[in-house]
């Protein structure tokens, strides 16, 4: 039998267009919100040929994810109305209108933190790791 500790948690995604916002802030935004992983992604057909040496490149159209764990399933609607409107009041209101939020099985969000991680956040500073060191 396993450890009830070493069970993925469940949790919820949100999406939205970084839209010009700075990746940084929205970044640091979501992490103070609790986010366990956040990934940029393509939202069309567009390469990204690799940076220079503290270069960060991102698509002309791209889409944030990023996952929060859940206490238990029934939360997501609220933990997910508490996050949308504090990204709403930093970065604008067409987040609130542009976000996507779903539900994330245990075992999805364990292999979307993994895919997270392996993508480096096209050259974002791994957070989690950095506080852990600290």
């Amino acid at each position: 039998m396993s450890d009830p500790g070493d069970t993925p948690q469940s949790c919820y995604e949100i999406e939205f267009p970084l839209a010009g916002l700075d990746p940084a802030a929205v970044d640091d935004a979501l992490f103070e919100l609790g986010a366990s992983s956040i990934t940029l992604a393509d939202r069309g057909d567009e390469p990204v040929l690799e940076p220079g040496p503290g270069e960060i490149r991102l698509w002309s159209d791209t889409l944030v994810r990023a996952l929060f764990p859940l206490p238990h399933d029934d939360a997501v609607l609220a933990d997910s109305v508490r996050c949308l409107g504090a990204l709403a009041a930093r970065f604008g209101e067409h987040i609130t209108e542009t976000a996507r939020v779903r539900h994330v099985g245990a075992r999805l969000a364990h292999r979307l933190e993994g895919d997270a991680f392996r993508s480096a956040a096209m050259g974002l500073p791994d957070r989690r790791r950095s506080a852990a060191g600290s």
